[in-house]
């Protein structure tokens, strides 16, 4: 017996149980750079804040709300702009295509794409009196809010007991 302890304790481990931590580490780390990489996956339009596409700027005043986005290279006749309370919808669909030729020498490029951005207004407003203004690439849209949401708010005191 004494022996067999002998043996068991200063035998050297397999080579099949000495790889498999091994293993194990790096199957996780390979996980772990998969997930990492998989937030830079390229999306449409080769940009990876789609989601935020078109940048916006949001502004509230007494008796408006007002939107502006940011459009460059797009024209008036590719963008659609609907309302339904309290949400505004910006779609938009861009074709850009540029070609050079020469006499040996041709190059084209072609990119696609469409946004898609529903805006959660701030207030409710009138949806037959909104307004909306496009020049050099920036949109402006300016709606009146309903009078319940114009109306100013009371001042309430707080007690000290």
């Amino acid at each position: 017996m004494v022996f067999r302890e002998f043996i068991s304790k200063n035998l050297p481990i397999k080579r099949e149980d000495a790889k498999q931590p091994l293993q194990r580490l790096q199957s996780d780390m390979n996980r772990v750079f998969d997930r990492f990489f998989e937030d830079f996956r390229m999306l449409p339009f080769q940009n990876r804040d789609l989601a935020s596409f078109p940048r916006i700027d949001i502004k509230e005043t007494k008796k408006e709300v007002l939107v502006s986005a940011e459009l460059p290279g797009m024209d008036v006749k590719d963008i659609d702009i609907s309302i339904t309370n309290p949400i505004l919808t910006l779609r938009g669909e861009k074709e850009q295509e540029s070609k050079h030729e020469e006499e040996d020498y041709y190059h084209m490029e072609r990119s696609y794409g469409s946004f898609n951005r529903s805006i959660p207004l701030p207030s409710e407003v009138e949806s037959d009196n909104v307004k909306a203004e496009f020049k050099n690439g920036l949109l402006k849209v300016s709606m009146t809010k309903k009078p319940e949401a114009q109306q100013k708010g009371k001042k309430i005191e707080i007690k000290v007991n």
